[in-house]
């Protein structure tokens, strides 16, 4: 099965994000992956070329949430773009909608509480949570569900919460156990 993995370049300043930087780790596992900009427009066009061109069977789509302390399995995605900040074009959007004649709310097909229990058994800490906020994170998220494609968004912690080497290891235990 051909999976996709998205994750994000730095915002805001920063000059990395544990997103994008597990991404070359799971490339070696022959996983298609993707950096996506901070952006409204841009990662919507980005990750639709993507979904067309890999074609995967499975998407999974992975963010920094820098106020948590642990992985966190997104179980909802919200059809809603709404934060305090632009993204990096400037963009700052109030509520609008991200797709027009679509539900409010899209779940994971995915058993995210057995999936949690699951990483725990292999020594992970991670926790199931049902709002992504609703910044680029959920967008790509509702897209990516949207598309029909099976789909999950992580939200990993800031660097230094957990290491580069342990995110790593949560994400190649959550792709065999979701491929």
């Amino acid at each position: 099965m051909k999976i996709l993995v998205s994750g994000f370049q730095p915002f805001s300043g920063g000059t990395d994000n544990p997103s994008m930087d597990v991404l070359p780790f799971l490339e070696r596992k022959g996983v298609s992956t993707i950096v996506l900009p901070v952006s409204y427009a841009r990662s919507r066009s980005a990750l639709r070329e993507a979904i067309i061109t890999c074609n995967p069977g499975l998407i999974v789509s992975l963010g920094l949430a820098d106020k948590r302390k642990e992985t966190t399995l997104e179980r909802y995605a919200y059809n809603q773009m709404a934060a305090a900040k632009a993204d990096e074009d400037g963009s700052l959007k109030h509520g609008e909608t991200i797709l027009k004649k679509a539900p409010y709310r899209l779940e994971t097909p995915f058993p995210t509480d057995r999936l949690r229990s699951s990483l725990a058994e292999k020594g992970h800490r991670c926790r199931v949570s049902l709002d992504p906020g609703r910044f680029i994170c959920n967008l790509v998220y509702f897209l990516a569900l949207s598309s029909g494609t099976p789909s999950l968004f992580v939200h990993l912690p800031a660097k230094g919460t957990i290491s580069l080497e342990e995110d790593i290891r949560l994400l190649n235990d959550l792709l065999d156990l979701l491929a």
